[in-house]
């Protein structure tokens, strides 16, 4: 688990420092103030930034476009640029650091360079081949440096191992990643987007859990949060979809026949997400965007109890957003109850001290703050 965290030069988080977390943290802040981007440098960290996950960001804020009729002339880049603060590489040897200061083994660094076949030849005067030759100079050190052929890259460390991903802009739904030992360690990690649920995802999810009757039994009293009447669950192969794929189907007491969940309103899908996806972060983390999605204000306490009790009894770590004053109320309330658990509300704002020039930053509140703050009705988002 992590107890702190410290982010640099990753998106519009230049220098982001926490010194405290809990089990179970949620995060607020106006637009655009780097929530979102706290989730996806915690993605990148558990899952060791492979070059599918950093694509996969990138593809879901449509960042790996870009302009049809660029000149060429302009050179190869990649889209990974768009994750360094600025939206650039930076010109100097500046890296992209995300990670607990105080644990090695929870650090990723993302280094910009340039990935190049060196003019090297072996001892009888023939060029070495082009795999062998490869060679990663970081920045401002590629100036000095002679390639037949180069490209950008990032090279990319954690716990001892690195891989570097490259690509030019007409590969850029491909991105080629190279490992220069083991893979990178990874940590359980399960994201809950703001948008479309994901039912094949789920469905997956389910298959593991259906043969354990307690977390099936987890499952089933979080549905009743919403239906009280909820009986059982089964995923069904739907033959209407054009490929091939099964939905949630739901039996009610007192009906003869089953229902598709999702005709229950969106309020049911969401605690399914919430409770099946915790099940698949065990022993790591857990990340929800806009928890209070297709949630009524009145329910939410009891989805934070459920959530407290499993990230416990689980041993997962909880990083949630909201935009939503009755979810930090309920959110402290269920905190201020549950002490061994161990909550933080992180507020982040821009900096109103000079020499920081507007930089965000990070405001800690533990359960027993944050319960006076909302007791007393002061605005905490």
């Amino acid at each position: 688990m992590l107890n702190a965290l410290r982010i640099k030069n990753f998106r519009n988080l230049e220098h982001l420092e926490i010194r405290q977390l809990g089990r179970v943290n949620l995060i607020v802040g106006s637009n655009n103030i780097g929530k979102s981007s706290l989730l996806e440098a915690l993605r990148i960290l558990a899952g060791g930034a492979s070059s599918r996950l950093l694509r996969d960001l990138l593809q879901y804020r449509d960042e790996l476009f870009y302009m049809a009729g660029e000149a060429e002339e302009e050179g190869d880049f990649l889209p990974l640029e768009n994750l360094f603060s600025g939206r650039k590489f930076p010109e100097d040897d500046t890296q992209i650091f995300i990670g607990d200061p105080e644990q090695s083994a929870h650090q990723i660094q993302m280094q910009f360079g340039v990935l190049g076949i060196d003019v090297m030849q072996d001892a009888t005067g023939l060029n070495l081949p082009a795999s062998v030759r490869q060679k990663f100079i970081p920045m401002p050190d590629c100036a000095s440096a002679e390639f037949d052929e180069a490209e950008f890259a990032l090279r990319i460390s954690k716990n001892g191992m690195a891989h570097i991903v490259s690509g030019s802009r007409m590969e850029a739904a491909r991105m080629r990643e190279r490992r220069l030992a083991g893979a990178l360690p990874t940590t359980p990690c399960a994201w809950i987007s703001s948008k479309t649920l994901s039912l094949d995802e789920l469905a997956e999810i389910w298959d593991r859990v259906w043969l354990n009757p307690e977390h099936k039994e987890s499952i089933a009293q979080a549905l009743r949060i919403i239906a009280p009447e909820f009986r059982d669950l089964l995923f069904v192969q739907d033959p209407k979809r054009a490929r091939p794929g099964r939905i949630p189907m739901v039996s009610l007491e007192g009906q003869s026949r089953p229902f598709p969940l999702n005709s229950m309103g969106d309020g049911m899908a969401r605690v399914l997400q919430l409770a099946m996806k915790i099940f698949a972060a065990r022993g790591g983390m857990l990340l929800i965007d806009e928890f209070e999605n297709g949630l009524y204000y009145k329910i939410q306490r009891q989805v934070w109890e459920m959530l407290f009790d499993l990230a416990q009894a689980l041993d997962v770590q909880i990083f949630a957003t909201t935009h939503s004053f009755d979810c930090v109320n309920h959110f402290a309330a269920v905190a201020q109850n549950r002490p061994e658990t161990g909550a933080m509300l992180l507020k982040l704002g821009r900096s109103i001290l000079p020499e920081q020039n507007g930089a965000i930053v990070a405001i800690e509140m533990d359960a027993p703050k944050l319960a006076a703050m909302t007791d007393a009705e002061i605005e905490v988002r």
